[in-house]
């Protein structure tokens, strides 16, 4: 019977890092994994270029727990340029997001996979635990054939998101939360497109540049600027996948956009103003097509029930003002996020209250540690989450 001084449970880059980092304490380290090979999700991260940071840190990048990822290391950036260039993997920046030089997930895949190997970490692809046992000496894995026994544990399976790059089961994870008496809290899909009350099947598939303001019970609280996309079924994009994190309980959530982000309502109303008396000839749809979208446009002006085809120099005040209205405050209701299926990453998971950040270990349980997508602190899109699960993971290996 194989018996190991540390098994991590999970191969992406929370794990790999774990397991390096314990490697370097002289430790006999194995990696189990479900997928056939290390970093299956990376390749897929940032559209297959691997967005692994990001130069800009502020208070609103980690839900709820930004605060906390700051306290164990202040520049985090800075920690994973350094760390991948360490591996042997140059980076570059590109409008705050770092990624490899390359712009290859590959190159930051096959410098982790050197480094495993380098360092004597033994690696069990196409593995799926069936079974965590904690024994006298440590915990006995199994996958319904074989058996490994270890010492200590490292919990990196990642999330739920994107079963098809192979997730971690939820319910595995809460049978083994339960077995290993693990408080955790409840799981949710996060960077996600969001469904609508409206029907947008008209306008699907436009791109449309726009400030995102999330409203909860009449109350706005959170705001996020970029490339809206209109869905057969809602909204989706960056900008929409960042608020959908903000969804995280029952309550009356609206999402309204402003498609004028450059001007203000009074300076919007001037500028049409102005227009009409310019180039009022113009129809109203070329009018606002010289400001947003043209099929966003004619969405709009469907809503305030204006005919397109009318010159500009026809409306009246009342209807001038509904345009500004629907370009400055397009409202829509949101009715639920997308599943697993669609989103990017996971809300929930191991309550930080059991887990001592500075080790990752659990407090009540110091042989486990965890960390990545498994614990319940979920980044924003931007190279967040891969920047969290290369700290924590880091954390857990050097306190193993």
């Amino acid at each position: 019977m194989e018996r190991y001084d540390v098994l991590v449970i999970g191969a992406g880059p929370a794990g790999m890092t774990a397991a390096l980092e314990a490697a370097k304490l002289n430790k006999r380290v194995l990696i189990l994994d479900k997928n056939k090979k290390c970093g299956n999700k990376l390749y897929a991260t940032g559209n297959g270029r691997c967005n692994v940071t990001n130069t800009v840190f502020n208070d609103r990048v980690y839900y709820e727990h930004t605060k906390e990822v700051l306290s164990l290391e202040s520049a985090p950036d800075s920690f994973v340029r350094g760390y991948l260039e360490d591996l042997g993997v140059a980076v570059t920046e590109k409008n705050n997001y770092v990624y490899p030089l390359s712009m290859q997930a590959s190159s930051v895949v096959w410098a982790y996979n050197d480094a495993l190997k380098n360092l004597g970490v033994e690696v069990k692809c196409g593995f799926i635990v069936t079974d965590i046992t904690k024994t006298k000496k440590g915990f006995s894995v199994s996958n319904g054939i074989q058996l490994i026994n270890a010492t200590k544990l490292i919990l990196a399976t990642g999330g739920l998101a994107a079963p098809n790059l192979g997730c971690a089961n939820e319910n595995w994870l809460t049978d083994t939360f339960k077995k290993l008496n693990i408080e955790y809290n409840s799981f949710e899909p996060a960077l996600c497109p969001l469904f609508t009350r409206e029907n947008l099947k008209e306008i699907s598939g436009v791109r449309q540049r726009a400030t995102a303001t999330l409203i909860k019970n009449g109350e706005p609280i959170d705001e996020e600027s970029g490339e809206i996309q209109f869905t057969d079924l809602g909204l989706s994009g960056i900008a929409i996948f960042n608020l959908s994190g903000e969804i995280r309980e029952k309550a009356k959530y609206k999402v309204s956009l402003d498609y004028i982000q450059d001007l203000s309502v009074e300076k919007t109303r001037e500028y049409l103003i102005n227009y009409k008396e310019t180039n009022g000839n113009r129809t109203v749809l070329a009018v606002l097509n010289s400001l947003i979208h043209d099929r966003t446009a004619l969405y709009l002006l469907k809503v305030v029930g204006i005919d397109p085809k009318k010159p500009f120099s026809s409306l009246d005040q009342k209807s001038i003002d509904e345009i500004v209205s629907a370009l400055k405050e397009n409202c829509f209701e949101i009715q639920g996020k997308h599943d697993y299926t669609k989103s990017q990453s996971t809300l929930g998971g191991i309550k930080l209250d059991d887990i001592d950040l500075s080790t990752m270990k659990l407090t009540k349980q110091p042989d486990i540690s965890v960390c990545g997508e498994i614990v319940d602190i979920c980044g924003k899109c931007g190279g967040y989450n891969i920047t969290w699960a290369m700290l924590s993971g880091y954390i857990a290996g050097r306190n193993i």
